[in-house]
Order: C-alpha cells, then sequence, then structure tokens
C-alpha cells in the first residue's frame, strides 16, 4: 500500500481537517440552515399540511432536502413553502459542495504536492539534460 493512502495518513489528513477553522464555520452555518428551515418550514406548514405532525417532521423535511436525499412523504403545500423548498435546495447544494470541497482537499492534496513534486523533479531533470 501506498504510505499516502495508509490508514494512518488518512487519520491524520482527518485530524488535520478538524482542525481548521473553515471546516467548523460551514458546519455550523449548515447546521443553523438547517435547523432554521426546519423551524420556518414547520410555522409555514405545521397547521395547514397534513404530513406535519410535530418539529421532528419539519427537521426531518430540512435534512432530506439539504442533503439532496429528499423525504418522499412529506412535501410543501403552501406557496411559501414551496419557496422555502427550493431556497433550500440551492442552499444546500452551495453547502455540501463547500463541506464536499474541504474533505477531498484534506484527503487528496497531500497526494497531489507529491505528485507536483516528482513532475517537477523529471522537468528539471529534462531541462538540465537539454542544457548539456
Amino acid at each position: 500500500m501506498h504510505p499516502l493512502l495508509s490508514p494512518r495518513a488518512i487519520k491524520k489528513r482527518l485530524y488535520a481537517l478538524l482542525r481548521e477553522p473553515l471546516f467548523w464555520v460551514i458546519s455550523l452555518w449548515g447546521n443553523a440552515f438547517i435547523l432554521c428551515g426546519a423551524a420556518v418550514f414547520h410555522k409555514l406548514e405545521g397547521e395547514t399540511n397534513p404530513g406535519v405532525q410535530g418539529f421532528i417532521d419539519s427537521l426531518s423535511w430540512a435534512v432530506g432536502i439539504v442533503t439532496t436525499v429528499g423525504t418522499g412523504n412529506l412535501h410543501a403545500t403552501t406557496f411559501y413553502g414551496k419557496v422555502l423548498t427550493m431556497c433550500m435546495m440551492m442552499g444546500g447544494a452551495i453547502f455540501l459542495w463547500s463541506y464536499m470541497a474541504l474533505f477531498v482537499r484534506a484527503l487528496v492534496d497531500p497526494e497531489l504536492r507529491t505528485i507536483e513534486r516528482e513532475v517537477s523533479q523529471i522537468h528539471d531533470l529534462e531541462r538540465h539534460r537539454n542544457d548539456e
């Protein structure tokens, strides 16, 4: 197994990710976005939508919408509930893209740096060989 792909190396990269402030900022904002969306959905749909039995239903809806998994059995029935649904979908896409970019960078960046160094060394050798 390549040393950069070992479980120890991956664990080290994930610990580095957890020490990164941007990771925590995105985590906090993303979870606040979900909770606020659930609260607004519950306020908009709670009394008119028969699928909303309690706040947990609204929270389940918000998590499903933001993570693009969907809930299947709960849909907005009011105009403003539908507008909220679209806003939550767009916000969720931005949140998840940012989150995944951090994870990918944490896991792949060391490997890319190694490849860049190796390519640079090969390029320097070629340049040196052509100079002779």
